[in-house]
Formats: C-alpha cells, sequence, structure tokens
C-alpha cells in the first residue's frame, strides 16, 4: 500500500484450495484503487483457458440479450480477458532455452517482442535482461506499424460492449468481495 501497488492475480481461481482464494481475493480488493506500480501474477494460469472463459463471457452476454453477434469484436474480447485492466506486454521474456509460449499470454502477445534466454530464470541476470531490452529496441520500430495496424482492426467497442464490460467488471468484482469474506 505504501508503494501504490496493484496486485492483480490473473487465473482461474476456482481451481486454487479456498483459503487461497480468499487471502489473494482480500489483497486484490485492498489494492484495487492503487496506481502506481501494477504487480500481476498468472496462477491456475493458462492462455487456452482465459480465451475460452472470454467467449463464454461473450456467448452469455449474447445469450441474455445484452449484447449482439455483431458487438463481437477483438477489443470486445479483449475487455473480457483476465489481463483486460493491463495494458498488453510490449516485451515477454522465456527462460529456459525453450522456443516456445507454453500457454502463456497468447493472446496478449500478439504485437509484442519475445525473447528467448537460453538460461534458467534463477540464473537469469541483469546481462540477460540488457540483451532483451536491446532486442526490443532494435524491434520497436518494426513492432509499431503492427502495432497500429492491429488496433485499427480492433475497431471501436458499441455502447452495448461499453455497458456490458461495465457490468462484467463489476460482476469480477462482486465475485472478489464474496471470496474476500467466504468462511474458510
Amino acid at each position: 500500500m505504501e508503494h501504490g501497488v496493484c496486485i492483480r492475480i490473473i487465473g482461474n481461481l476456482s481451481l486454487l484450495p479456498q483459503d487461497i482464494q480468499k487471502l489473494i481475493a482480500q489483497a486484490m480488493i485492498l489494492t484495487k484503487d492503487n496506481n502506481k506500480t501494477f504487480l500481476n501474477v498468472a496462477f491456475a494460469y493458462t492462455a487456452r483457458e482465459e480465451m475460452a472463459q472470454a467467449v463464454q463471457a461473450v456467448v452469455s452476454g449474447v445469450e441474455d440479450g445484452a449484447l449482439r453477434v455483431s458487438d463481437v469484436t477483438q477489443k470486445l474480447l479483449s475487455s473480457c480477458m483476465y489481463t483486460s485492466t493491463s495494458p498488453d506486454p510490449e516485451l515477454l521474456i522465456r527462460t529456459s532455452g525453450e522456443v516456445r509460449l507454453s500457454d502463456y499470454m497468447l493472446w496478449q502477445v500478439s504485437c509484442s517482442c519475445i525473447y528467448f534466454a537460453d538460461v534458467l530464470w534463477p540464473e537469469f541476470s541483469i546481462w540477460h535482461l540488457l540483451a532483451a531490452i536491446i532486442k526490443f529496441q532494435r524491434s520497436y520500430a518494426q513492432l509499431v506499424p503492427v502495432c497500429q495496424a492491429d488496433e485499427m482492426a480492433n475497431g471501436s467497442c458499441s455502447e452495448r460492449s461499453s455497458v456490458f464490460q461495465t457490468r462484467l467488471a463489476a460482476s469480477r468484482l462482486a465475485t472478489l468481495e464474496e471470496l474476500s469474506h467466504a468462511i474458510s
């Protein structure tokens, strides 16, 4: 709180034990208004599950009449992701020598610079970080037009979509409130 850190846990919290869900919910609610720094922690997270959850939310909105099929856009789907309150990463660093994303933030890294480090996380040093930053800086000029085209393709949201997004955010907050007060 002293440093203004907003804690965000992304993932399917229902897969976690009740006492852990409660602690996570309490931390997220306690820090939800902090805006100096954001700490995103992926816990019980897979990109496929995140995308499926987003599609289920949109389908539910269409079935309930809150949305029309014509409202469904990339921007709407992005707003239904666990990471909707965070900007997409500009740089993703993958350690361990693996050259794959391992079902991690697949939707969000479409316009990111991805750096693969042939070192395990515990050995990742400042020199590895600097190499990743240099790669990002060298790639930046090529990424900008791709990101701009992606933003233009996403278009704008309809008023129905905006209302739906507001309701979805309120529903998620209510679920956190409920979890934070649950008896373990």
